[in-house]
């Protein structure tokens, strides 16, 4: 019995081990792509102890894993996604989505299954699952837990307009007694775990009234705030700091709809009410509108809350019936006309209006209160729309766009910056016709902004502003922007406490301004960025820090541009020393912090390896390894990558990426495809998930024997097409010269931008085999005023300043337009077009890809359309991303491996009714 025992083991060992000795042989299918994890939602506990996260196939159920970083105590919850951990650690709640067979048979929206609950107890293992669940949250002291039942809610038979609220549930944690509060729209906790209040809007109107829950008092007993009938209350706002209440109480007339509202504030010390906005006291011309925004600042003397103008309310009509005296009446039969009036001075185009209608019929503008001396300020109105909330109590930073909205059309985005004092609401303009925001020093003694090339700062006490930067001969800019526009600034890093200085970054560096005296700044970082080609660049691990102290010790993460790792670093402000922590042929990134804890979790990624995450400490000291999602990935055949350059047609440097399949064999000359977009080489140490959508699924192809490029494109004004497709013949003939690529079977790929270049392509050199083009524009004529649904915008813009490159209007570059379109060079094309589109693209009129199919067809050119309906830009049905990928698939290994065309590419598909 024992030989046959020491059999079986050496039997066993002997399979593992060729398992490790012949690993990496394993096919990697489309099959495999739907079963393959992404990671997600990656968290740490305030004190350091679990660590949560969420993985996800490509098609399939999540799964949620709570990890301990201490122990080997790990918990899992499948179809969990994202987890809150109680301040206290001793609980989990994790959101559940429903089954993904459940998901994908419920076609119709009130069929669909709803999400639930999972509450985890870490010191027991205990999970306690709880149905059609959506919004949760635990109260301060981690002794309750707060959710929504998500039932759907009741109407009133008479009021049709009235909403009516949920069911919401207060759970004691350690007891699991519940308290259930019927007919709740709207619920806030305090930060002091004292109390939870909540408004009921019921069927039975009588119920309706504010309330508020003592969570110190045993049984949490329940208090009407004010109850008052065919009323709603709504925007509930604690004040931590003074232990009140704001709300808006609106009365409700005979159909449910809101007659007006207004603002009061609950005392929960003396149980008492004052009015802070009277809808019928005030005579001016602006009103309450319940749909608002009420937020106190951290130290509890100032709330901000929306007014809207008078003449900008809508009121609903009724709809008109016919009858015998009215239907031949023309303003009756006028007020049915169904019309759009597009008027050549209108600020905005009809479609972008209707396309910012809802945001702008709902549109508050900004009111500061202050407690004391019981007064509001009015910030914003229709001169000056958007005044940005701040927590600072002297000014605020404001934006007014609307001079420019008719510009903005064909030119980009333009606006001017404000300073507004807060307790007068006087402005102080700073910045003209502006394509960047401003930012506002903690303290309000400051505001920084780019403008022309370089940065200011404006001192809001004496209303002067300094050029930060002009003396400093370094680009603040995008110093690789190619296009018409303007350069974007790379950013500001933070602020000092006390407002003392501000940090900016550069390229590479980060430079410290003193705000006293702006010329004194210097380099925090020694120049070791601009000298080493790496871009330092600060991860803030407090969420929203609102200053740093010269105490402060910093994690940078830098980015090297040459060999494209991602290393991770320290620095102190005492010395501005600068030292490496974690550095490899890889990516590293810094996840989070605990926030009391000296623990940090962090990711490292290749193309070889997935980023599992890492447990470390601030140091970076002995990472462990905390994540093994997907453990099978060494037995694919993934392949492997490596940095490639060639120079363009200018002499100028490109790089790119080379995937080169496993057990690559350089003798042998490959079938090679080129996926593009603008530029590929930053991503060499990063992980590529594999994913069906409308890019190809690199692995699968690696595993038939192509090797696939990701190159680089630089571009200069005036040519985007002809500049594509310069780097893109230089970078084929370079993996022909290194004796990589087969120059009979390379092939070309692109979506959108990449789709546009490939259709472009073709019609300049007869290099490729095959080319598969997504969402293209075909024709830049007609493509320069058409409407991108997603905005409502007319796509001039883009033609004229940004990425399309023309860099001129359509009758001052006509020839540009011309030169540069697939469409009107299609005679020249030889290489078989595979076309793809949904036809409710919100980016690219899919008309666009009608016009190559349809000059193609005309030419007699070889070119199939594949139109998936009611797809967007990117399709979204699984079916269909698959149905896309499949026959990508076919076509390219029909051309360059020399597989038997599909019947789909030989004869087509019919029309069937479908």
């Amino acid at each position: 019995m024992k030989r046959k025992i020491y059999f079986l083991l050496v039997l066993v060992c002997l399979i593992v081990s060729s398992m490790l000795l012949f690993g990496g042989e394993r096919e990697f299918t489309f099959s495999d792509v739907m079963r393959f994890q992404g990671i997600t939602l990656q968290k740490i506990s305030e004190n350091g102890k679990w660590v949560s996260y969420c993985t996800y196939p490509d098609r399939g159920n999540t799964t949620a894993y709570i990890k301990s970083t201490i122990t080997e105590d790990e918990h899992f919850v499948e179809r969990g996604t994202s987890t809150l951990f109680s301040n206290d650690t001793k609980w989990a709640a994790i959101r559940k989505k429903p089954d993904i067979i459940e998901q994908l048979n419920s076609e119709k929206e009130k069929d669909k299954p709803k999400n639930s609950l999972t509450i985890l107890n870490l010191e027991t293992g205990l999970q306690t699952d709880i149905k059609d669940v959506n919004k949760f949250e635990f109260t301060e002291d981690s002794r309750w837990i707060v959710y929504y039942n998500e039932i759907d809610p009741l109407k009133h038979k008479e009021l049709k307009s009235k909403t009516t609220g949920k069911p919401l549930v207060l759970r004691h944690l350690v007891s699991g007694t519940e308290i259930v509060m019927e007919d709740v729209i709207e619920y806030a906790l305090d930060s002091n775990s004292a109390y939870l209040v909540y408004s009921v809007s019921s069927s039975d109107s009588n119920k309706d009234g504010l309330f508020a829950r003592n969570l110190k008092e045993e049984y949490a007993p329940v208090k009407a705030i004010k109850i008052e009938k065919d009323n709603k209350f709504s925007n509930l706002a604690w004040n931590n700091k003074h232990n009140i209440l704001a709300f808006t109480q609106s009365p409700l007339d005979n159909k449910g709809k809101i007659k007006y509202s207004e603002m009061l504030i609950w005392d929960a010390n003396k149980n008492d009410i004052f009015p802070v906005f009277n809808q019928a006291a005030e005579t001016g011309d602006w009103f309450l509108p319940e749909k608002n925004t009420l937020k106190w600042t951290q130290d509890g003397e100032r709330l901000f809350f929306g007014l809207k103008p008078k003449w900008e309310k809508i009121e609903d009509e009724d709809e008109v019936k016919y009858d015998q005296k009215n239907y031949q009446n023309l303003d009756t039969i006028l007020s049915k006309s169904e019309i759009d009036v597009w008027h050549w001075n209108d600020p905005k185009i009809m479609t972008n209006q209707k396309n910012e209608w809802k945001e702008e019929k709902d549109k508050i503008y900004l009111n500061c209160y202050f407690l004391t001396p019981n007064k509001y300020v009015q910030l914003a109105d229709t001169s000056l729309p958007e005044v940005k909330f701040t927590d600072n109590p002297n000014y605020a930073i404001a934006y007014n766009a609307k001079p420019y909205h008719k510009l903005i059309t064909w030119d980009g985005w333009y606006q001017d910056i404000y300073a507004v004092e807060l307790f007068t609401g006087k402005r102080f303009k700073i910045s003209t016709k502006n394509i960047t925001n401003g930012y506002i020093s903690p303290n309000g003694k400051y505001i920084a902004y780019y403008e022309n090339g370089d940065w200011y700062l404006y001192n809001t006490i004496k209303q002067t502003a300094a050029n930060l930067t002009n003396k400093i001969d370094v680009k603040f800019y995008d110093e690789d922007d190619d296009t018409p526009d303007a350069p974007q600034p790379y950013g500001i890093a933070g602020w000092f406490e006390n407002d003392d200085a501000l940090m900016i970054y550069d390229k590479y560096d980060i430079w410290k301004f003193n705000t006293l005296m702006p010329s004194n700044y210097s380099n925090i970082t020694n120049g070791k960025g601009r000298a080493d080609t790496l871009r330092f660049r600060i991860k803030n691990l407090l969420g929203k820090r609102e200053f740093y102290t010269y105490e402060d010790s910093l994690l940078l993460e830098g980015f090297h541009y040459k060999q494209k790792y991602q290393a991770i670093f320290t620095m102190k402000f005492t010395d501005s020393e600068i030292a490496s922590l974690l550095k490899e042929n890889k990516k590293y990134s810094i996840i989070a912090k605990a926030e009391k804890a000296d623990k940090v979790i962090i990711s490292r990624e290749s193309y070889e390896e997935f980023p599992d995450l890492w447990v470390t400490n601030f140091k970076m000291e002995l990472p462990q390894k905390i994540s093994n999602v997907n453990p099978e990935l060494s037995e694919y055949k993934w392949g492997h990558a490596e940095l490639t350059e060639w120079k363009n047609g200018r002499g100028e440097d490109l790089q790119g990426i080379v995937l080169k399949p496993e057990n690559y064999d350089p003798n042998k000359k490959y079938p090679v495809l080129i996926y593009f977009y603008e530029t590929f080489s930053d991503r060499m140490y990063n992980f590529t998930l594999p994913q069906i959508n409308h890019r190809p699924c690199f692995q699968v192809y690696l595993n038939d024997g192509y090797v696939v490029l990701l190159p680089d494109i630089k571009y200069v004004a005036g040519n985007p097409g002809l500049d594509a497709t310069d780097a893109l013949t230089k970078a084929a003939q370079h993996l022909i010269d290194k004796g990589i690529a087969d120059p009979k079977r390379i092939a070309i790929q692109g979506h959108s931008w990449g789709g546009y270049e490939t259709a472009f392509m073709v019609t300049e050199t007869d290099m490729f085999a095959a080319a598969s083009a997504g969402a293209p524009v075909g024709n830049m004529t007609s493509a320069y005023s058409g409407i991108r649904l997603e905005s409502g915008l007319t796509r001039q813009f883009q033609y004229e300043m940004q990425q399309s490159r023309i860099g001129g209007n359509l009758w001052d570059s006509l020839d540009n337009y011309l030169r540069n379109s697939p469409v009107i060079q299609a005679p020249k094309a030889k290489t078989p077009l595979l076309i793809m589109f949904g036809d409710v693209d919100e980016a690219v009129p899919w008309e666009q890809g009608i016009e190559i199919y349809m000059a193609f067809r005309r030419l007699n050119k070889n070119c199939i359309f594949l139109q998936y309906r009611n797809e967007p830009h990117h399709p979204r049905k699984y079916h269909n991303k698959l149905d896309y990928a499949v026959k990508m698939k076919e076509f390219f290994d029909h051309y360059l491996l020399g597989k038997p065309a599909p019947e789909w590419m030989t004869k087509g598909v019919p029309y069937q009714g479908k």
